[in-house]
């Protein structure tokens, strides 16, 4: 069974993924990955070569935990 990094790692192998998308609540992958202190798939997602990073997501982990 896979696990959430499992899940994260495959789906960053699709070549067209957008790791940037936000969703209704204009959240994106980093965003949520680093306020519910997923350090493991926020890494993965600073990793991809597509990933725009903002300070918004970081500042929000720093304030959560």
């Amino acid at each position: 069974m896979l696990n959430k990094i499992s899940i994260v790692e495959l789906l960053l192998t699709i070549p067209t993924i957008d790791v940037n998308k936000h969703n209704n609540n204009q959240r994106s992958a980093l965003h949520i990955a680093c306020s519910k202190g997923y350090d493991e798939i926020a890494q993965l997602l600073l990793k991809h070569p597509n990933i725009k990073v903002n300070l918004n997501p970081l500042l929000i982990a720093a304030g959560e935990g």
